[in-house]
């Protein structure tokens, strides 16, 4: 299994341990014409509707390539997009960063919002990534715990 469909089932058993309720979205692959918005929905106890995209990279950065940066229909305009056409939507990006999967692995949650600011910014400085720091500073922490990560704090966000 690779390190992306790991971070995934690490997300999943996150939200499944969660007030509310969650279901993952199914991408028909690289091949399929449809364009999946994100990996999950979780719905918490109040009315509000997440949806929450997760990238997982080996490395201190993540590439903007890899979200659809600056593509006109790319997934981060669909996801700030979807967001933006209701008051109770929040759209997230859950990032996982590590050098080696089995020892060193770190989390965060940020809005899409935040990114494709954070991101804009980057690439105007002639970035083509966003240093993990720079999402650490911005994003919420999910902490390793229990063979698992913690997404507690969305139940309250």
């Amino acid at each position: 299994m690779d390190s992306g469909k790991r971070f995934e089932a690490h997300v999943s058993r996150a939200l499944h341990a969660l007030k509310g309720a969650s279901m993952r979205i199914e991408d028909g692959g690289q091949y399929s014409r449809n364009r999946q918005l994100a990996d999950y929905l979780y719905w918490p106890p109040f009315p509000c509707t997440y949806a929450i995209e997760c990238k997982s990279t080996r490395g201190k950065s993540f590439p903007l390539g890899r979200i659809g940066y600056g593509e006109r229909n790319g997934q981060l305009y669909r996801l700030t997009g979807w967001h933006d056409e209701h008051a109770k939507r929040r759209a997230l990006i859950a990032f996982e960063f590590y050098s080696d999967y089995r020892k060193d692995k770190r989390a965060y949650v940020i809005s899409a919002h935040r990114f494709r600011r954070l991101a804009d910014a980057c690439f105007n400085d002639g970035r083509k990534s966003v240093p993990e720091e720079c999402i650490a500073k911005l994003g919420m922490r999910c902490e390793w715990r229990d063979g698992g990560y913690d997404f507690k704090r969305l139940e309250s966000e």
